[in-house]
């Protein structure tokens, strides 16, 4: 029984033995898997880290060349869309940081200090620290409290534009950025009061935010993954965002201020221009020696690089009567920001930034001219309506590529080549979230399907033999869609599928039905703009005409008397009031008349239903239980309280 017993404690000794060798070889096995895993994870860290400082060393080495040649080249041929660098190549081309890479921190520290110092200059507390006393009500301008007021409504008047800023964009919709775009404008209307702020400069500060804040991602990014070279972090600081914006934002307007600045006229405290009658600004106008710096450089636009370039095109815009004011001065003053999508907005204002002499923008003229002429197609098909439709929401298929190229060549023709293509004879419509221009809100792709669903098709006219409106609406959006968009087919962006014209739906125009009404709404709001326009236009010539001495002579007072006519009739026009249905209180019956169809057989007409009389009153008293056997309820309401029923 011993030796038994001896001998079964051995064989679970020796079985013990090897479950623990056996578990030490499985965690020494894990030990060695973790330990790959962690030098393979290390090594990935590296190469990220080590990719991302070779493009910065790539950067400072370009930054050392003469005249910032190859990252001159580069933001010319849009190889800085992918750039984690971007906001320090802007400021090496626009020349606010030096070329010697040594001196980047220093000139940084230097400009945001004196950001900071403007901010507290023009932060106005409203206690007076000397005297701790101050009128709120006073008028005064060295009244503390008279700052305090007008500073709010500055800014009230700049957050009015901020919050709409690219609303098809979240990070535009962050309240921290919003209230940093605050900041940043109203320090600048504040430091330079003869420009003060106005509408259009919120979309110019916009991209700016937006492509510093992506080079803060990419830095924290790849400060995830191991520790990164302290001259990046210095740069690339992101607590100094708001600062690092602000020093852009003033050396691009200072390069644009002519298309903001008015001659003569300066802004009220509040950033609001005072209004001035016709007579008023013709009077500054014969005194100043300038005119308007954006109307001149138009001019010379039209006159000096369009007629030489396309006298075809200039010649059919003029026949239309579309000057370039209508559409190049929103052009100018946001830098086609409105124009394009954000993405192709940037490689856009790398080659804008890249041809800048040190004072001016030298390229702008000629995209004007290459955005002109790369849909010269539909403009030479259009007609007034079609073409200002083109040029108010320019097209966003046309590639940004071939633009910056064509006028690169428009600029200097010796030094570039002409792009194979210039004009595109079809556009496809590329659309995002259902929305074709990209840069407006969001649409609730859902809720438009649901829409077009459930709106009646509209009927399909011939209109050879018929001379109804509906079928003269469909013809005209059938012709409208064609001129403007042309097929889809293949090109630069491969082979697209045409849709054949029988099975094209003639009665959508633009994603509307001709009776939608939001499209009869905005149709309508146009028609109203036009004539508040004409009005203005027609008041401007005539008090040219009163300015001058004119003879009396019969026909001339007939022509000044008319157009007096036409400007007071204009003038008395008012917006058509759309009917509002009548809301209806719970439990009401809402009256429904039956409209008749006349017909050479007779109808039976049914009566409408009656309108409940104004004497009727519901009892709204409390419900209540009498006490007893009885379980009546009292003061609840009757089965029938209108009486519709006797």
């Amino acid at each position: 029984m011993e030796s038994g017993a001896e001998e079964h404690l051995a064989a679970e000794i020796e079985r013990v033995e090897d479950v623990n060798v056996t578990s030490g070889e499985e965690a020494l096995d894990e030990t060695l898997e973790l330990k790959n895993d962690f030098v393979f994870q290390d090594s990935v860290n590296a190469a990220v880290v080590a990719k991302y400082e070779k493009e910065w060393l790539m950067l400072r080495k370009d930054a050392c060349e003469d005249e910032l040649g190859e990252l001159r080249r580069r933001a010319l041929i849009g190889n800085l869309r992918s750039s984690r660098f971007r906001s320090v190549s802007w400021r090496l081309m626009l020349r606010l940081l030096p070329p010697c890479p040594e001196a980047w921190s220093s000139v940084l520290l230097a400009q945001r200090e004196h950001y900071g110092r403007l901010s507290e200059v023009h932060h106005v507390t409203p206690i007076n620290p000397l005297t701790g006393e101050d009128n709120p009500l006073s008028q005064d301008d060295s009244s503390t409290w008279h700052k305090f007021f007008c500073n709010k409504e500055l800014q009230a008047v700049i957050r009015q534009d901020v919050v709409r800023t690219f609303p098809g964009i979240d990070f535009f919709r962050e309240k921290s950025i919003q209230e940093k775009m605050v900041a940043i404008l109203f320090c600048y209307a504040r430091t330079n009061p003869d420009m003060c702020y106005r509408q259009g400069m919120h979309e110019i500060l916009a991209p700016l935010l937006f492509v510093l804040h992506s080079d803060h991602q990419a830095l924290m990014h790849a400060r995830e993954h191991a520790p990164v070279m302290s001259e990046i972090i210095q740069v690339l600081d992101p607590q100094n965002l708001e600062a690092d914006a602000y020093t852009l934002f003033c050396r691009i307007m200072s390069a644009i201020e002519s298309s903001y600045r008015i001659s003569n006229v300066a802004p009220s405290s509040t950033g609001h221009f005072p209004y001035e009658t016709c007579k008023e600004v013709l009077s500054k106008r014969r005194d100043s020696k300038h005119d308007n710096e954006l109307l001149a450089q138009l001019n010379y636009i039209h006159d000096n690089i369009l007629v030489p370039k396309d006298p075809e095109l200039a010649n059919h815009l003029v026949k239309l009567d579309i000057p370039l004011t209508l559409f190049g001065i929103r052009w100018l003053r946001l830098l086609f920001g409105r124009e394009f999508p954000l993405q192709d907005l940037l490689v856009l204002w790398d080659a804008i930034f890249a041809e800048f002499n040190g004072s001016k923008f030298e390229l702008v003229d000629f995209i004007v001219v290459a955005m002109l002429i790369a849909i010269k197609h539909q403009l030479m098909a259009g007609d007034n309506t079609v073409c200002l439709t083109l040029l108010m929401r320019y097209p966003g298929a046309v590639d940004i590529t071939n633009i910056i190229e064509h006028s690169l060549y428009l600029k200097e023709p010796d030094k570039y080549c002409l792009p194979a293509t210039t004009s595109f004879q079809n556009l496809p419509v590329i659309t995002i979230g259902g929305q074709t221009n990209l840069n407006r809100g969001p649409v609730n792709v859902k809720q438009a399907n649901n829409t077009q669903s459930k709106a009646p098709k509209a009927p399909v006219c011939d209109p050879q033999t018929s001379n109804d409106k509906k079928g003269k609406t469909a013809k005209k959006s059938n012709s409208l869609s064609i001129k403007r968009f042309g097929k889809i087919s293949g090109g630069r962006w491969g082979k697209q599928p045409v849709a054949s014209d029988a099975n094209a739906d003639n009665s959508i125009v633009e994603g509307f039905p001709p009776n939608d009404p939001v499209l009869v709404m905005t149709e309508l709001n146009r028609a109203v703009q036009l004539i508040k326009d004409s009005q203005v236009q027609l008041n401007h010539h005539l008090a040219i005409l009163d300015s001058i001495n004119i003879s009396a002579e019969n026909h001339i007072k007939h022509a000044l008397e008319g157009i007096k006519e036409v400007s007071e009739k204009l003038r008395s026009f008012q917006c058509l009031v759309l009917e509002v249905e009548p809301a209806t209180e719970a439990g009401e019956v809402k009256p429904v008349v039956q409209q008749v169809v006349p017909s050479k057989s007779k109808q039976k007409q049914v009566p409408a239903t009656p309108s409940p009389s104004s004497d009727l009153n519901v009892n709204l008293k409390v419900f209540s239980m009498s006490e007893g056997d009885s379980t009546k309820v009292v003061g609840a309401p009757l089965e029938d309280p209108f009486n519709v029923k006797r």
